[in-house]
Order: C-alpha cells, then sequence, then structure tokens
C-alpha cells in the first residue's frame, strides 16, 4: 500500500503558505525515493469531509493536527515521530539517511543529535510559525503577538548562531549518506530554515547558513517537496525587521 501524507487543501483564495504544513516528512519521503499520495485536508476540524473526519479523528489525532501520515495499518501523528517511523520503517542501504549503526555508533549518534536539535528548534518556535503558516490574522497582528515575536527573534538569533558553527567548513550538516543522499537532520532543519527566511528573518551575518540555504534549495527532492506557490505575494513578511 502507498504511504499517504494527510496535509492541508488550499483553494485560490487561501494564503498559500499552509502548503508548508508537513514539509520535513515531504523532504524526506523525496530524498528516501519513497512514492506516496498527498490526501488533501481542508482546515477545518469540524468539516464533514471524509478525510477531515479520517485524519482529524480524535481518537487517533488529539490534537486535530497535521501532517499525518498514514502506511498500511499505521497512523503516524506529530512530525518528528513520522520521521523516526520512515527511518526506522524503510532503512535499507539504498534510502537510509543516516549513517551505519553496526559500523559507526558515534556518527549515527551524532546525526541523531542534530535531527533531535533541530526539532527542537522548531518546537520552541511552534506557536510562532503555526500561526504564520495557518494565516490568523487575529493574531498576527495583535500587539501580545508582535511583543512575542520580538522577544522569540532574538532567542532564534542565538540558536542560529550554533547552527552556522555546524555549517562551519561543511556543505551539509552531515556528509550526504552514500554520496547522494541528505540526512534525516538536514531534513528536519533546512524546512524550518527556509520558512524562517520565507517571512524576512534576517540571516545577515550567518555566512554558512545562507550558503546551506542556497545549496540544499538546488536539490530536486527541495523542487519536488516545497510549498507550492511558496513566492507568492499573499505570504507576507512578518519577520522582518522594522
Amino acid at each position: 500500500m502507498v504511504i499517504q501524507v494527510y496535509r492541508y487543501i488550499v483553494s485560490a483564495k487561501t494564503n498559500p503558505s499552509l502548503h508548508a504544513v508537513g514539509w520535513r516528512c515531504r523532504l524526506q519521503l523525496e530524498e528516501k525515493d519513497l512514492g506516496y499520495d498527498n490526501i488533501l485536508v481542508i482546515n477545518d476540524p469540524s468539516s464533514n469531509d471524509q478525510f477531515n473526519q479520517h485524519s482529524l479523528n480524535p481518537t487517533i489525532n488529539p490534537k486535530k493536527e497535521l501532517p499525518v501520515l498514514e502506511d498500511g495499518g499505521a497512523i503516524i501523528v506529530e512530525e518528528g515521530a513520522i520521521m523516526q517511523y520512515l527511518e526506522t520503517t524503510y532503512a535499507d542501504q539504498f534510502n537510509t539517511l543516516m549513517p551505519d549503526f553496526e559500523n559507526d555508533r558515534g556518527k549515527y549518534a551524532e546525526v541523531l543529535s542534530l535531527y533531535h536539535e533541530a526539532l527542537n528548534a522548531y518546537n520552541f518556535s511552534k506557536d510562532i510559525i503555526d500561526a504564520l503558516i495557518k494565516d490568523q490574522q487575529d493574531v498576527i497582528k495583535s500587539k501580545e503577538f508582535k511583543i512575542r515575536v520580538q522577544q522569540w527573534k532574538k532567542k532564534m538569533r542565538d540558536e542560529l548562531k550554533h547552527w552556522n558553527e555546524y555549517l562551519s567548513q561543511k556543505d551539509y550538516l552531515w556528509p550526504l549518506v552514500g554520496g547522494k543522499r541528505l540526512s534525516l537532520a538536514d531534513c528536519a532543519f533546512y524546512p524550518l530554515l527556509a520558512i524562517l527566511m520565507r517571512y524576512g528573518f534576517d540571516i545577515k551575518g550567518f555566512d554558512n547558513l545562507q550558503n546551506y540555504y542556497q545549496r540544499v534549495t538546488k536539490r530536486d527532492s527541495v523542487t519536488k517537496s516545497k510549498p507550492s506557490k511558496w513566492d507568492s505575494d499573499l505570504i507576507e513578511q512578518w519577520l522582518a525587521d522594522k
């Protein structure tokens, strides 16, 4: 059975930023060259649409959030868990995104640590990113949100300093696995960086991050997985310094 990724549908009148939901696991699927179907779900938990009823069922998805991955009889929520499931379930030598555990546990542990660091960086930004991606105008334009964003931006710049250092003298967070595939850590980190930059977050002075962004953006896996209409004028640069 083909892997199914449930993600939000975006209509002509909807801000296309919703397509960024689930980007990390889609990038991983493309790097692993695994076939999958996109199942589009309306951004309304109360909808009677069959896909909404299935993927947002509170029994299997209490938070009613996407993405959700279905693989045969397995249903996985939370993107970090989805990525770990995919890497564990589909990890042969031809599509693994991790160093070989048996031959070099040290390298395996290093990539795993970077992966979790990338998840943590996303998670501590999640309320900000969710408001932007879901285009929650009432939240975004509130005074409280703007104050929170300014406080968060200072912390995020400190966070990005570490990632800029990780990329010192490196093309990627980890050398291409098998000489051609991004590591699991890169799949977790790049979409976060791309989302920040799309919304105007200033990474001036972080030369390694800028070069990394340009390098990874050229990959076929990014072209295939990136949100459609990602350059749309409907996506405002809410994180730009003003």
